[in-house]
């Protein structure tokens, strides 16, 4: 039913940071992005390039910063971080973790990255990213 189900591997993850820099900008120019979910790598590339909030329900990684950018309480901060940003870089996580219902309220556009939202993602119609996956 979908492709692109299986995690990427070595050196996958840092080419996909580096495609989705370019995707957003030639889709979104220059968005403020909020990403619902840490994904390092994806926060480095994004946070050289655009403005760039995250958000996170891991207590031992909010409030440190990866990559110059403060990681914000997922559940304190959430409604700030959603109102400033442009677009919303989600993590499949949302599915599993039961906080699905409060990103599919936003009225911004969203994409889901990450293998655990491909199934979802297709059957749903939601925009989903992950091109260096299997």
């Amino acid at each position: 039913m979908d492709d692109h189900t299986v995690h990427c591997k070595n050196n996958d993850l840092e080419n996909c940071a580096q495609k989705i820099v370019s995707f957003i900008a030639e889709k979104y120019a220059q968005p403020r992005i909020c990403f619902v979910g840490l994904q390092p790598a994806l926060v480095e590339a994004c946070s050289s390039k655009f403005s760039v909030k995250v958000l996170d329900l891991d207590k031992d990684n909010i409030g440190k910063e990866k990559s110059g950018v403060l990681i914000l309480d997922g559940e304190k901060d959430y409604k700030d971080a959603i109102e400033w940003c442009d677009i919303a870089l989600v993590t499949g996580s949302v599915i599993v973790n039961g906080t699905i219902e409060n990103i599919l309220k936003v009225q911004k556009p969203l994409i889901f990255f990450g293998t655990t939202a491909a199934g979802p993602a297709k059957l749903m119609g939601w925009e989903r990213f992950c091109p260096c996956s299997y």
